[in-house]
């Protein structure tokens, strides 16, 4: 039903009908709004076979009947794919390019033989749920281009899809896209290799004591400068040397 000028709510069925046997939902390229419809039941046919409908038929007044093989043009990864035999296990939604909004139904996590997924293009909001990971048998999912939030489920086959898949999505954050969730470790910093007490304190002082004499020497401002390179690096330390200098000054 793809490509086509259908618009308004899909509301729940006021008869209680749903679709045991359904497969293939294409609804992508319409004017669709509200929330995404629960059309979506759990498919456990078996994946050798094919789906096929009986073809009834007259010819020279005899009744003929036959079995032709199902066929279909979907949309995958941007390219429209012909499938002149469609198998029994095979299971896609469409809905791209519509104006579904609210949030993505944790529901869909149900489809364990869902292949294909895409539900971009349009105003979808909120997390993507941890249950789209339970979906082991995904070739294609595209959820780009909506308003979605938070970490993309890690370690799971939705982290094995292009970026494309994702993309738009200013709030989506995590592999495989460039930008990383945060709440991330910062980076410890070396340990130092100087001790509080010991020679390597010690030499630390006579180090900086240099720097400090130096600027006595050489003038105010180039002190001024040194001692605020000494302040920045140890507080502690800077005291220790100020008050080394002042004495020595006193003794002077």
């Amino acid at each position: 039903m793809r490509h086509n000028r259908f618009n308004g709510v899909i509301g729940q069925s006021r008869t209680n009908v749903d679709f045991p046997n359904l497969h293939i939902l294409d609804l992508s390229f319409n004017n669709f709004t509200g929330e995404i419809p629960a059309l979506f039941p759990d498919i456990t046919v078996n994946k050798s076979t094919y789906m096929y409908a009986e073809v009834g038929y007259k010819v020279n007044g005899f009744d003929v009947g036959r079995s032709v093989s199902c066929s279909i043009t979907l949309a995958i990864k941007g390219l429209d794919l012909y499938y002149s035999k469609i198998l029994e296990g095979f299971a896609a939604i469409d809905i791209s390019s519509n104006k579904f909004e609210g949030s993505i139904p944790s529901s869909l996590g149900n489809l364990r033989k869902l292949e294909s997924l895409d539900l971009s293009q349009n105003k979808l909001s909120g997390q993507i749920p941890q249950q789209l990971t339970q979906l082991s048998f995904l070739e294609n999912v595209n959820v780009s281009h909506n308003n979605l939030t938070g970490p993309i489920p890690q370690g799971t086959e939705l982290t094995s899809f292009n970026s494309s898949s994702y993309e738009g999505n200013l709030g989506l954050c995590g592999d495989p896209l460039p930008n990383k969730c945060g709440n991330q470790e910062a980076p410890q910093r070396p340990p130092s290799t100087e001790e509080d007490n010991g020679s390597g304190s010690t030499g630390m002082v006579e180090f900086d004591l240099k720097f400090v004499l130096a600027g006595i020497g050489s003038g105010f401002v180039v002190g001024v400068v040194l001692a605020d390179v000494v302040i920045t690096r140890r507080q502690e330390l800077f005291l220790r040397v100020v008050g080394m200098v002042r004495l020595m000054i006193w003794k002077k």
